[in-house]
C-alpha cells in the first residue's frame, strides 16, 4: 500500500511557514534599523542618578566627602550630574549632543 501525498496540505503549510519566517525577519530588521541609543542612554542615566543619590545620602549622613563631586557637578564618562536644591539633574552627552536628560526629585 502506497501513501498518497496531499499536495494541497503541503502547499498551505509551506505558505504558513514562509509567512512566519518573513514576519520574524521583518520584526528583527525593524529593531535592528531603529536608533535606540538615546533610549538605552536614558536607562543608564537613571541607574547612575539613583546610585549617585544613594552615594550622596551616605556622604551627608556620615560626613565623608566625595572625591568625584566638585563644584556642584559630578562627571563620570559621558554623564554629568548637578544639583539644584534637593533635586538632581543628570544629562548624558555624546559628541557634544545631549542624548538624555533626567530630573530626580527628592
Amino acid at each position: 500500500m502506497t501513501l498518497k501525498s496531499k499536495k494541497k496540505a503541503d502547499i498551505s503549510i509551506t505558505i504558513l511557514v514562509l509567512g512566519v519566517v518573513a514576519l520574524c525577519f521583518l520584526t528583527i530588521m525593524s529593531f535592528a534599523s531603529k536608533n535606540n541609543k538615546a533610549d538605552l542612554a536614558g536607562v543608564g542615566l537613571i541607574e547612575t542618578m539613583k546610585s549617585f543619590a544613594e552615594e550622596n545620602a551616605f556622604y551627608s549622613e556620615t560626613g565623608f566627602k566625595s572625591e568625584d563631586y566638585k563644584n556642584g557637578k559630578l562627571l563620570r564618562g559621558n554623564v554629568e550630574i548637578s544639583t539644584q536644591g534637593n533635586d538632581l539633574i543628570g544629562t548624558y552627552k555624546k559628541g557634544g549632543k545631549t542624548l538624555a536628560r533626567v530630573e530626580y526629585k527628592k
